[in-house]
């Protein structure tokens, strides 16, 4: 199955990306410029321009804002943005799985 993991590089991120490595194809997407699935959360077009590229079947979005200094509302907007692109490029996954941490709370 191929799984798109959003926020690989993060903490829960690439515990869940080496977990599933193990028995699907995964491609894991980073908020660092340059790579070759970069992806910012606040640009929808970024996030159409990977779902277009990788046409995952399963989307795991482990973004997310978790210091408390910051804006955590930022973690709705994230996940309206990736629901968003996901119905503008008329994407059919089957499992879109949003994580969530305490911050969240």
């Amino acid at each position: 199955m191929r799984i798109l993991i959003l926020g690989s590089d993060g903490f829960v991120g690439n515990y869940v990306k080496q977990i599933l490595a193990v028995d699907h194809e995964v491609i894991a997407s980073t908020r660092k410029q340059g790579s070759q699935y970069f992806v910012d959360m606040l640009d929808k077009k970024t996030i159409e321009s990977v779902l277009t590229k990788v046409k995952p079947e399963v989307i795991i979005n482990c973004t997310g804002v978790v210091d408390p200094t910051k804006d955590t509302a930022l973690n709705a907007v994230f996940t309206g943005n990736l629901i968003e692109a996901v119905n503008a490029i008329n994407l059919k996954p089957k499992r879109i799985i949003i994580l969530g941490s305490a911050a969240e709370y």
